[in-house]
């Protein structure tokens, strides 16, 4: 049997397992305009997948999850991505530099979802499934849909259309004769001379308006049993276009992208996905008209609640357990396999391992010192397992004691609560240890919102504790609690095998994106084993060029799932607030949260990064970095464990 959390991308899989969060998709079936933005392996493309009109009718994981009603919410959706048209090389003629280019390329975009609407119609109506009435037929509404762009039929060549399944080849055809147009640089003004060049949006809204009607006047039937599904009256038709990988449009034409956006309409609206948030995604080409808050839904996966990514996590792992148990009551839960989060027992295994019997001697009578004079972990006379370490270490190094006044004990609480997870790092440089990482909240934290991420830490830690996956050892794992050892292992190796894929990432300039993230997860690892949470990095200096250089390459690398852009202007701007992505905590022992507080470094150390000729010379430099920080050269609090404002 394979392992059910091994799966790539959804293009490489056969036949792709659904997992429909309520509220999301709520949000992506909703009458609006929507921006879908999350780094790579967030699953953008199953969650607009999940929209397209095939996925609904035929993928039988998702008619289970829509409940076999594929057209709940009354619209038809079509899924492309638009990496795979030419808008690069169209940008050479008409690149939207004025509203004629912009018109010009988005008379391709608009033919484009006419192609994709009309073609998932006729399928529809070919399936028997929407059935056309007697007034309003689909010879009638495809030779009427077309009627203002007769100048556009004579230039394609193409005679009037009397299928839906001719209106798009129709509207394919505009898009080559666009794109044989650029290939022989023939300028927007003497293009615009073979036909008038539609309005923004023109092309789409009226075709599209007409099939709505036409859909509206027919009977929807049942796709499993043949009954009519009565639309109600205030319910009319309308299309969503699933537009994935529009970062691969460049800016220029991301412009035409926002106008046709905000100049969408009733029954057309265009579902946009981003791997990062574009610079601009307000201007339009129209004057005075802006895209604003109102005129779209923005979904950002990459900033989930925590409570909310792990609903989604542990859906998305429920359904591929169901379907390779063939067991629909497979129900996946953290807190069975993985264990209830205690970091306590972390350093309790840490200890057994450790060979120095001095150390080992320290912890132990630290805690239980710990213990009889705090009152903690006894229950019937019997001290409860594991001893309370974290905390100890904690009351010993801020010279704690239980006597002081109320005020002063909720303080100590608040600090045994905030300084939990850099005691636990400091206590493992100490032990001379690798830092282990288990249970529920530590896998869940160190995927960072990242589904991907969170299925290959399931499928590593799977395999370690079975040589063979049969159908008991997928049950066991499901309802029994793997040990905390071989998580420890399987997260480490997971982590380990992410940072050496950085290289066929695709990342900008891979060996300086490599050794600027091993640079920035060092000094992380160094600043947390010292202070709480820092490592939301900022630059500071560099001049305009240096800096957007800079910005490409940490853009590039949180696109890709390595650093995390935490800038919280819109757009937001690399430079001022980027941190580790924590899924590569294990591998370089900082904590599982990632970092909460503010980390300068000067735009000179950050250039230094392209004159290190290996290992040796980042390591030099991030301990440079992260001294200037402790030390509180660049205005960071340097005390050992720092009480700062409260973490979010």
């Amino acid at each position: 049997m394979m392992s059910p959390f091994k799966q790539g991308k959804y293009e490489h899989t056969g036949l792709h397992l659904y997992y429909l969060d309520p509220g999301l998709s709520a949000d992506l079936e909703s009458s609006s305009p929507v921006v879908l933005i999350g780094s790579r392996g967030s699953g953008k493309t199953t969650l607009l997948r999940s929209l397209d009109y095939g996925e609904r009718l035929h993928n039988r994981s998702l008619t289970n999850q829509l409940e076999n009603q594929p057209f709940r919410g009354w619209f038809i959706g079509a899924y492309t991505k638009i990496s795979q048209h030419p808008c690069r090389a169209l940008e050479s003629m008409y690149g939207a530099d004025s509203p004629l280019e912009g018109r010009i390329f988005g008379l391709y975009i608009d033919a484009l979802f006419v192609s994709l609407v009309a073609r998932a119609i006729s399928s529809i109506v070919s399936d028997g499934i929407l059935v056309p009435s007697a007034v309003y037929t689909e010879d009638q509404v495809s030779k009427t849909c077309l009627g203002n762009f007769r100048d556009l039929l004579q230039w394609t060549g193409k005679d009037e259309p009397k299928t839906l399944l001719e209106v798009a080849d129709v509207a394919l055809a505009v898009m080559h004769r666009v794109q044989q147009a650029a290939d022989m640089q023939l300028n927007p003004h003497d293009l615009s001379s073979h036909f008038r060049v539609p309005s923004f949006g023109e092309f789409s809204r009226l075709p599209l308006q007409a099939i709505a009607q036409f859909c509206n006047h027919s009977v929807l039937h049942d796709p499993v049993g043949g009954d009519v599904i009565l639309r109600p009256p205030d319910r009319l038709w309308h299309f969503k276009v699933c537009v994935d990988e529009a970062e691969s449009v460049t800016p220029k034409h991301v412009r035409v992208l926002n106008t046709l956006s905000r100049l969408a309409e009733t029954p057309l609206f265009p579902v946009l996905s981003f791997v990062s948030q574009p610079v601009d995604l307000s201007s339009t080409l129209i004057p005075e008209l802006t895209q604003q808050k109102a005129d779209l839904k923005k979904i950002y996966l990459d900033e989930t609640n925590d409570d909310l990514f792990r609903k989604r996590a542990e859906g998305v792992a429920s359904v591929r357990c169901q379907s390779a148990l063939l067991d629909p009551t497979i129900v996946f839960s953290c807190r069975t396999t993985l264990g209830e989060f205690n970091l306590d027992s972390l350093v309790e295994m840490q200890l057994a391992k450790s060979e120095n019997m001095n150390k080992r001697t320290k912890f132990v009578s630290l805690a239980q010192s710990f213990l009889r004079l705090w009152g903690r972990g006894e229950a019937d006379g019997e001290i409860l397992r594991p001893l309370p370490y974290i905390d100890a270490y904690i009351a010993k190094y801020d010279s704690l004691a239980p006597t002081e006044p109320k005020d002063h004990r909720k303080l100590a609480s608040e600090t045994f609560r905030k300084k939990r997870v850099v005691a636990y790092l400091s206590i493992c440089l100490e032990l001379g240890r690798t830092v282990p990482f288990a249970f529920d909240r530590m896998v869940l934290a160190t995927s960072d919102h990242c589904i991907r991420d969170f299925l290959s830490q399931l499928h590593e830690i799977l395999i370690e504790g079975c040589t063979e996956i049969t159908e008991s050892s997928l049950r066991g794992f499901v309802t029994k609690e793997v040990s905390i050892a071989n998580q420890a292992k399987a997260i480490r190796r997971t982590s380990l095998e992410k940072r050496n894929s950085l290289p066929f990432s695709g990342v900008d300039r891979p060996d300086m994106t490599r050794q600027i993230v091993e640079l920035f997860a060092t000094v992380t690892h160094l600043l947390q084993c010292k202070m709480v949470e820092g490592g939301n990095f900022i630059i500071v200096g560099g001049n305009k060029n240096e800096r957007e250089d800079a910005g490409r390459l940490l853009r590039s690398a949180a696109e890709a799932g390595f650093l995390r852009i935490v800038d919280t202007q819109s757009p937001p701007d690399p430079l001022q607030g980027f941190r580790v992505h924590t899924s590569l905590a294990p591998a370089y022992g900082f904590s599982y949260r990632g970092a909460y507080y503010a980390t300068t470094v000067m735009y000179d150390d950050f250039a230094r990064i392209a004159k290190c000729r290996g290992q040796k010379d980042i390591d030099i430099l991030a301990k440079q970095i992260a001294e200037k920080n402790l030390k509180g050269e660049t205005k960071v609090n340097k005390s050992l464990f720092p009480l700062d404002e409260d973490d979010t």
